[in-house]
């Protein structure tokens, strides 16, 4: 016969939490035997399922913003001079008398007299008298005299003597001479010789008879000859020149001096003073007046009228004249000089800066956490009664 095992466990729960596995200890029987008498229950083995804290260890990662230096070059400029030579022209300038002949165009004036006939209008005043009728206000005075009393400030002057000191300015005159530049004009005098040619008479005898005379006699003939005459002509020019003088230049200054003066101050004390006096009032009435005066009106005609003068009419001339004088030129000349100066020139250089940027991170973290894990335990056996004894009461 087939043998059937059947187990029957039982899971109770205590009241602690723990559970119990409860499985009884069975023996295989054949069917059909017949069962023994009672025996003896056998111990049940138990399972509890026991809770058991485990610590867990989990990678957490984190952000962390951490600041982080770097160097970066930059391109700074700066100025520094250098010395650059270069080239100068420099202007020297001379003064040079030169001859100059020019032609001056002298003014010359004429006067003439023409006969110019206008017409003058001139006025005439015509006077008429007119009768004119005018209300005048005259004013008339009317005085009457009236009593006032008024109050009279009469001054009373009090004379106090007082040490006063002043710092008086002392003007002291101081006499220097200065040499003043001026210009004077010398005359200069110069001879030159001017050849002029002069025609002259000359009696020569002719060589040549006429016929029917002898050789004995001959004929005296005159003759022009040019001659050169060297005359002396003397030129005076007026050349300015400068000259000069001492002239006195008087200074003043000013020297403090300490004065203490008596002052006399005097102080006007006012003093009330009642008088009564008779003032007049005078008043003026408008009285009206009629007047009746002869009022002269003048009025202005024009009347042609025609006027015939000489006017002088002056012309100008120009009449070219020629003069040479000695006319100081001032010549300029070019000197190349070498010279150094500072220039100042721009120089790039890299400088390192250090800059700081903020630079994210990831950081593992191990964070601990309690787990809790079922873990069967094995619990000490207890006597449970055997489903035979429990039925045998109903039986």
């Amino acid at each position: 016969m087939a043998m059937c095992v059947r187990a029957v466990c039982t899971v109770a729960a205590l009241a602690s939490g723990i559970l119990v596995l409860t499985c009884p200890a069975g023996t295989a029987q054949e069917t059909g035997t017949p069962q023994a008498s009672p025996q003896a229950p056998a111990p049940q083995a138990q399972v509890a399922m026991v809770p058991q804290y485990q610590t867990v260890y989990q990678t957490v990662y984190e952000t962390v913003f951490e600041q982080q230096p770097y160097t970066v070059l930059q391109t700074r400029y700066r100025t520094e001079l250098r010395p650059e030579n270069y080239t100068v022209q420099r202007p020297v300038y001379e003064t040079v008398q030169v001859p100059q002949t020019t032609t001056v165009m002298q003014p010359q004036q004429q006067t003439t007299y023409q006969q110019q006939a206008s017409t003058v209008w001139r006025q005439v005043p015509v006077t008429t008298y007119q009768q004119q009728t005018s209300t005048v206000w005259r004013q008339v005075p009317v005085t009457t005299y009236q009593q006032q009393a008024y109050t009279v400030m009469r001054p009373q002057q009090q004379t106090t003597y007082q040490q006063q000191t002043s710092t008086v300015m002392r003007p002291v005159q101081q006499t220097s001479y200065v040499s003043q530049p001026y210009t004077v004009n010398q005359a200069v005098t110069t001879t030159r010789q001017v050849i002029e040619w002069i025609n002259t008479t000359q009696t020569v005898a002719s060589s040549q008879a006429p016929s029917g005379q002898t050789e004995g006699s001959a004929t005296p003939q005159t003759i022009t000859v040019p001659q050169a005459v060297t005359r002396n002509v003397t030129e005076t020019q007026y050349v300015p020149v400068t000259q000069y003088r001492q002239v006195p230049v008087q200074t003043v200054s000013y020297i403090p001096e300490q004065q203490v003066q008596t002052i006399p101050v005097t102080t006007t004390v006012m003093v009330p003073q009642q008088q009564v006096t008779t003032v007049p009032v005078t008043t003026y009435q408008n009285v009206p007046q009629q007047l009746v005066q002869a009022v002269p009106v003048t009025t202005y005609q024009n009347v042609p009228e025609q006027v015939v003068q000489s006017v002088p009419v002056t012309t100008t001339v120009m009449v070219p004249v020629p003069q040479t004088q000695m006319v100081p030129t001032t010549q300029m000349r070019l000197v190349t000089e070498t010279a150094t100066r500072q220039v100042p020139v721009t120089v790039p250089e890299q400088v390192p800066v250090t800059l700081t940027q903020t630079v994210a991170r990831q950081v593992p973290r191990q964070v601990a956490t309690q787990q809790v894990v079922m873990v069967p335990t094995t619990v000490p056996a207890t006597y449970a009664p055997s489903p035979t004894a429990q039925g045998s009461p109903q039986q």
